[in-house]
């Protein structure tokens, strides 16, 4: 389901904000509960979906996340600079998907990910299909 909606343009990324410390404690909790399902708020590129997936590989993982670039931006895109625009534009679902699909490939098919964009026209078109207005 996730092949069509990422191009060449969305290698794997490694970055993100899972923090060594908050590493070591997401894999000391995963160990001692040993979750069948595991919902994660906020996946950003995946980097701790993929932390989550190697430590329970087993388990059901539910990843949601807006991927919208500009969610809720407070001040005028005219300010930024080239990089912040950069940035701001990058393909964050589809960095995301790549991401769980090397996951998957590194685990031989332990991992099985999944995604429901709003529609998958407005994926292959690469139209932005955030959540209605007043969402989120």
């Amino acid at each position: 389901l996730l092949r069509p909606c990422i191009g060449r343009h969305a290698p794997p990324a490694a970055h993100g904000w899972l923090s060594q410390d908050t590493h070591a404690g997401l894999l000391a909790a995963i160990r001692e509960t040993r979750p069948e399902c595991i919902l994660e708020l906020g996946s950003w590129y995946g980097k701790s979906t993929r932390a989550i997936r190697r430590a329970a590989p087993g388990s059901t993982i539910i990843a949601v996340d807006w991927f919208k670039n500009n969610a809720r931006l407070d001040w005028p895109m005219k300010r930024l600079g080239p990089a912040d625009k950069l940035f701001l534009n990058h393909p964050r679902f589809e960095t995301f998907a790549a991401n769980m699909l090397a996951t998957e490939a590194a685990l031989q098919g332990q991992a099985r990910p999944a995604a429901a964009p709003a529609s998958s026209a407005a994926c292959a078109a690469g139209t932005d299909a955030g959540p209605p207005d007043g969402a989120a």
